[in-house]
């Protein structure tokens, strides 16, 4: 079982199709134990990125996957130009509309 946000939207709405089901329903004080452990872990990612805005780090964790969008120059899906390990971490470079967007993620 995978521990991101996807995996827990998908427990969730199993416990609802679970409970809508005439035939087989699942136990009440089951559904409410899901539901409750999932409000605990979407509070302890909540308290994570409060700590993350007031640390000012960007120390993820797996549970919110990393959306990497590709940019768009003149309506056309331009891929990154490089990536590279650097002695503190990654340098991506990529193309934008009149320029470049140098990414540095520290190790």
């Amino acid at each position: 079982m995978r521990n991101d946000i996807n995996s827990l939207r998908d427990t969730l709405f199993e416990t609802l199709r679970a409970l809508r089901d005439r035939d087989n329903p699942i136990e009440i004080d089951r559904a409410k134990a899901i539901n409750e452990t999932a409000q605990v872990i979407i509070n302890s990612v909540k308290l994570e990125i409060d700590h993350m805005r007031v640390a000012g780090t960007d120390q993820r964790t797996d549970f919110i996957p990393t959306l990497t969008a590709k940019p768009v120059i003149d309506g056309e899906t331009k891929p990154e130009i490089e990536r590279r390990t650097t002695h503190t971490g990654t340098e991506t470079v990529t193309p934008i509309q009149g320029g470049v967007v140098r990414r540095h993620v520290m190790k």
